[in-house]
């Protein structure tokens, strides 16, 4: 049965029909509850399917409350040990990470990786998974060169591991290319373009090359068009941006990464001199963050003072 319902996801996310997407998950989780299945580990996956696609359309509260159910459920189950719960914890920290909880974001992602550790789980998939993500984690911190390490680590294990990792690898190669992503954006961040500039693009040919559009290749094309940007192209930067916004809204509609492409579009328009186009993806951008974080986020308001100044040029 399981195999069915990721069979369907799949088609779904390829076609970018994210409202299906919902309904198909969210009477998929009905039917278990009707049935009386909600002890089963395939419930506990749609769960955490269904919390994962909140996270990526920026619904940040529902997703916590399935990821939270999804955990309670494998700890009723005696699983609060197991590979499966750190892999819905690692979910977990992500969203925390996306709204900028950073250290509850370390702490579970630290958890996760103990938790497979203790399982001999380092030539695994998910290990190198966790590695990534603590990656972004401590960028988000500033602490760049433990953060280097750790995707370097990741691409290390994805490249050469053995076992569970390596058939991961082969089948999942979107893996590789965000580490190799995350390796250009650590490198971009300590301002080292050049060395960015092969990361990303080995990370963007294994995007082209897949059979079908993959929900990660818009945030590689971010990173590209950031390296274009700083080496002043840009009209190649304004080209990458604008197909990461189509390609981000294609899978998760106005999300917080979409809030942030319009951001980096304003800023490639305002440097060509187009203020009208600069004024209107700065202001696409905060009417959605606005929407996702409200009024009185940190964030929300730096987009706002920074569409006040754009408005002032005017």
């Amino acid at each position: 049965m399981i195999e069915g319902i990721f069979e369907k996801l799949d088609a779904l996310y390829a076609a970018g029909k994210p409202d299906e997407i919902e309904q198909f998950l969210v009477a998929t989780i009905k039917s278990f509850e009707l049935n009386e299945e909600t002890h089963k580990g395939e419930f506990i996956s749609v769960l955490n399917e269904l919390a994962g696609f909140y996270r990526g359309v920026s619904r940040y509260t529902e997703a916590a409350e399935l990821f939270l159910r999804a955990l309670q459920l494998l700890e009723v189950a005696g699983l609060a040990t197991s590979p499966a719960f750190a892999t819905v914890l690692m979910n977990l920290a992500g969203l925390y990470r996306l709204t900028g909880q950073l250290a509850e974001t370390i702490t579970l992602f630290l958890r996760a990786k103990e938790l497979l550790e203790n399982a001999d789980n380092r030539d695994d998939y998910a290990y190198a998974s966790v590695l990534n993500n603590l990656s972004l984690a401590y960028q988000g911190t500033g602490e760049l060169d433990l953060a280097f390490r750790l995707a370097s680590d990741a691409l290390t294990l994805l490249r050469t591991g053995s076992g569970a990792v390596a058939d991961a690898a082969r089948d999942m190669t979107h893996e590789i290319a965000t580490a190799l992503n995350n390796l250009a954006a650590i490198d971009i961040q300590r301002g080292k373009y050049d060395e960015a500039e092969p990361l990303i693009a080995e990370a963007l040919d294994l995007y082209n090359n897949m059979p079908e559009e993959n929900v990660h290749h818009a945030a590689a094309l971010s990173t590209w068009a950031t390296v274009l940007f700083a080496k002043r192209d840009l009209d190649g930067a304004r080209d990458a941006f604008t197909r990461s916004l189509a390609l981000t809204y294609k899978f998760f509609g106005r999300n917080i990464e979409y809030a942030q492409v319009e951001r980096n579009l304003s800023a490639v328009y305002e440097t060509l001199g187009d203020m009208t186009n600069a004024k209107r993806h700065l202001a696409s951008g905060y009417e959605t963050i606005k929407g996702i974080l409200g009024d009185a986020h940190e964030r929300v308001s730096e987009y706002k003072i920074s569409l006040l100044r754009l408005e002032s040029k005017s």
